[in-house]
């Protein structure tokens, strides 16, 4: 798994990672792991595991979200809110 930079416990993160499952929902004849694509908030990360979440309510704790096995992940990248609003003007114009 590459991690661009150190991603720490409530930052906003990109998740890159197989799905080893997704076969089941595809309507092609391929049967091998889809590669996915999730954001959210990191809860947990360690040996085993990358769990995130991405609805809190703002005084509640997280309960929606996605738990990795670790094997699975592909890269965990945090996304800094700078470098985000910057792509999404460049994108408007």
């Amino acid at each position: 798994m590459k991690n661009r930079l150190t991603a720490k416990k409530n930052n906003l993160v990109e998740i890159i990672f197989d799905d080893p499952a997704e076969f089941d929902a595809t309507r092609e004849d391929t049967f091998l792991p889809a590669e996915c694509k999730a954001v959210g908030w990191l809860e947990e990360n360690n040996s085993s595991i990358v769990r995130i979440t991405w609805l809190r309510e703002e005084d509640d704790a997280p309960y929606v979200g996605l738990t990795v096995p670790k094997g699975c992940v592909k890269r965990l990248s945090p996304i800094s809110y700078k470098g985000f609003m910057n792509k999404s003007r460049r994108k408007r114009k």
